[in-house]
């Protein structure tokens, strides 16, 4: 695998028990500075859907597997099997996981021989 751009995400996919809409992307490792803030945009997440939705009130929510999820700010879409793609950093690109941030040291990076 050749990833040149941001580090992708590992995280979780948070699930309505009721209706099974996908509510939230939970990130599985955070720095110790943005736990809180994560628990925090999982939290409002899963109450806005919970009050959204008069049914799906009463019920509980559910993970999914392990998603690799692109965060570059300008993903470079390959459509594959399994979803959108970027072929940048091999994430899956979806509105609802990692939203663009500036972490790691690969940010801006071009891969070796002038690639675009």
């Amino acid at each position: 695998m050749t990833a040149w751009g941001l580090t992708p995400a590992r995280g979780h996919r948070c699930y309505c028990g009721t209706c099974g809409a996908t509510i939230v992307f939970r990130e599985e490792r955070r720095l110790r500075s943005d736990v809180d803030g994560e628990q925090d945009r999982v939290l409002l997440a899963v109450q806005a859907h919970l009050e959204a939705s008069a049914r799906c009130r009463g019920g509980g929510t559910f993970e999914g597997r392990t998603v690799v999820a692109c965060r570059c700010k300008a993903p470079l879409r390959l459509p594959r099997e399994e979803g959108l793609v970027c072929a940048r950093c091999e994430g899956l690109v979806a509105p609802d996981v990692a939203a663009a941030t500036v972490t790691g040291r690969r940010q801006g990076r071009r891969p070796k021989g002038g690639g675009q």
